[in-house]
């Protein structure tokens, strides 16, 4: 009985240390759950505080320049980049980084642009890291990433191209949902660099918002934004989406003209100039402003390794989306039939054996065709075509809020040929009269 007893107690004793063990684990658990919530709240205190801090230096930047009378001269540096993955302690590993200089006057005016092959993904992510990629930017991810691997050296690239000074404050813009990963991937890149220099990477939005309230004490009759998620929302429709000739090399090949951190960048400097640079006067520059319907406008490039080699790149066109323009057109400095032709992204011509050709061809062509046939179908590669000022009248065509009507016409004015550029693809017709 002694020894029963004896028994029962030690095992009394073992289930209350096991109780007092589970809750202690229990107490442990409610305390780092507590506390993660608590450093994420945290985090994301910091980072509206900072967002307000940067919303202030924007409003502050744009009223002084105006002060200046030097709005349209203003130079601002709009920067998008891409990554592979983000690991769990909120980092995100590079892939690609594009950045211009961009001003309401001159436009685009030069542009950077690099692979960044981070060497490896970090152990477990690797699925994450092809899944991220092909449904985003597409590109290949290590061991087979393109680009550099020298942090110090993309460092070296990017500051020069910036033009960063110790005394200077530096401002990069780039979309809402991208200021953290940018932010944390620049201090990633730039590492000890980074104490040296004022960084602020901002809210482009807020910047096209409070940029066309300033453009706005110009002509009190242009509309405005109401608000912010409206500039957001006038990004986001990405009017000038699959243009050529603006995208890097690799994206541009393989026809992900709307995947490359470049051609973001250079987008959405053409719906800013869309919207901002008239009511100041300044006239469109295809290839500055808006997509070039030439090759007579050209950038100051600099590509894959940044260095510039002189190769200059032309916005060609965008073939799906409304606001821009079609190979085979005039040359925007080009004299010809019945005055000047002032061939812009809204004024275009095309000779009548053109249109009739890409009539029989887009018979073929529907909506849900691939991207590569349409390119085809469209005679990309086609040289312009010769004008005969004898043959063929021109009328101006209009831009229209769902699709660009250009028209085409004999010089006896017995056929009309309209070709359209709707939204969600295209469609051709001829017309009698």
């Amino acid at each position: 009985m002694i020894e029963l007893s004896g028994n029962n107690s030690e095992k009394t004793e073992v289930k209350r240390k096991s109780a007092l063990e589970r809750r202690i684990e229990q107490a442990k658990a409610r305390l780092t759950s507590t506390t993660a919530a608590s450093m994420h709240a945290e985090r994301t205190q910091q980072r509206e505080q900072r967002a307000e801090e940067n919303n202030v230096l924007i409003a502050e930047r744009l009223k002084s320049v105006e002060l200046q009378h030097a709005l349209k001269k203003e130079d601002f540096f709009i920067i998008c980049m891409e990554h592979f993955c983000r690991t769990i302690d909120d980092d995100y590993i590079p892939a690609e980084l594009g950045v211009i200089k961009y001003s309401l006057k001159d436009g685009v005016q030069t542009q950077l642009h690099m692979y960044i092959n981070p060497g490896k993904i970090p152990v477990g992510l690797n699925f994450e890291a092809n899944r991220h990629a092909n449904k985003t930017h597409q590109l290949p991810t290590p061991p087979f990433a393109l680009g550099l691997t020298d942090y110090n050296e993309i460092a070296e690239k990017l500051l020069c191209f910036l033009d960063a000074k110790e005394e200077n404050q530096l401002q990069l813009f780039t979309d809402a949902n991208g200021v953290l990963p940018v932010e944390n991937m620049i201090k990633a890149i730039l590492g000890n660099r980074i104490e040296k220099i004022e960084l602020h990477v901002c809210s482009l939005p807020e910047l096209f918002f409070r940029l066309q309230r300033s453009v706005q004490s110009h002509d009190m009759s242009m509309p405005v934004f109401p608000n912010v998620r409206k500039a957001q929302y006038t990004l986001d429709l990405d009017c000038f989406s699959f243009t050529s000739g603006i995208s890097c090399k690799y994206h541009e090949t393989n026809f992900l003209l709307n995947e490359c951190a470049l051609s973001q960048c250079i987008r959405w400097a053409y719906t800013i100039s869309e919207h901002c640079c008239r009511p100041l006067g300044i006239n469109l520059i295809p290839g500055k402003h808006c997509p070039a319907t030439t090759k007579s406008v050209n950038v100051p490039f600099f590509d894959d390794d940044s260095s510039y080699d002189g190769e200059e790149k032309d916005d060609v066109v965008s073939f799906v989306s409304f606001a821009t323009g079609y190979t085979s057109m005039l040359s925007a400095e080009v004299l010809s039939y019945y005055g000047d032709v002032d061939a812009m992204d809204s004024q275009s011509v095309c000779d009548r054996a053109d249109v009739e050709s890409i009539v029989s061809d887009m018979t073929v062509v529907n909506q849900d065709t691939p991207i590569l046939a349409c390119r085809k179908s469209l005679r990309f590669e086609e040289p312009e075509p010769k004008f005969n000022s004898g043959t063929l009248k021109y009328k101006q065509c209009t831009l229209k809020p769902l699709g660009r009507a250009l028209l085409f016409g004999d010089s006896n004015g017995s056929k009309k040929y309209v070709s359209k550029y709707p939204s969600d693809g295209y469609t051709y017709h001829m017309e009698e009269h």
